[in-house]
């Protein structure tokens, strides 16, 4: 091989590794962007929470390390909240940290996520196609074309399961309990299997031992019986 061959053998080695190197840096920040976003979501929540654990009657138990589900899903309570009329046990549930998948119950222990890849809107009056795009347009229904939207692609994650939470061992003696699962981030659509039909899960809907709860809405309820 001459010098010239080898002079751009080098050159075109060396294109590969820095394209090789910019997509991977480029992977990496995405992922880091997303647990970023995660961590920050779940600070606004514990932020919104220390006001209400400042009200009469109302005390927050911190059982664990507040941000640990972000990266593993554990069966450990997070957080115990007393008020003057009912004892609420919160497990926190992360799924996914992509904010575009669709979350399926089989059974309160046992799920699947499917990732979804874009959207195509529709106008509600004539179904004509007008655009695609790569997530889900915030406030859909308040647009002025009035769209509504369907997913593109979809694909399917394996079956997981979610460790049983010991909510027990946290009832009250003295006052009711609810148990509560916050899901965060939110999915497009929450779902649990119910008689071999898929049915949704709305938020504060009850599924097995617990309730299940964004944390936005966790915070309305909280907020609503400690007022």
């Amino acid at each position: 091989m001459s010098e010239e061959q080898l002079f751009y053998l080098y050159m075109w080695l060396k294109f590969l590794a820095w394209a090789v190197g910019f997509v991977a840096i480029i992977i990496l920040s995405i992922s880091a962007f997303r647990y970023l976003r995660a961590i920050y979501k779940r600070s606004k929540f514990l932020a919104r929470l220390m006001p209400l654990d400042a009200r009469e009657g109302v005390v927050v138990k911190r059982i664990t390390l507040q941000y640990g589900s972000i990266f593993r899903n554990t069966k450990k309570v997070d957080l115990v909240i007393d008020t003057k009329e009912k004892r609420y046990v919160v497990k926190y549930f992360t799924p996914s940290v992509t904010k575009n998948i669709n979350l399926f119950f089989l059974t309160p222990t046992r799920y699947f996520i499917t990732t979804v890849m874009g959207y195509t809107l529709l106008t509600r009056s004539s179904g004509f196609i007008i655009l695609a795009r790569l997530f889900k347009p915030k406030d859909i229904d308040e647009l002025f074309l009035k769209m509504t939207y369907t997913e593109m692609i979809e694909t399917v994650k394996g079956e997981k399961s979610l460790p049983s939470v010991n909510f027990e061992s946290y009832a009250s003696k003295d006052k009711p309990t609810e148990n509560i699962l916050i899901i965060n981030p939110i999915p497009l659509n929450v779902k649990c299997l119910n008689k071999n039909r898929l049915e949704p899960l709305l938020s504060g809907d009850k599924y097995g031992d617990f309730k299940i709860f964004s944390s936005n809405d966790f915070l309305k309820l909280l907020d609503r019986e400690t007022d």
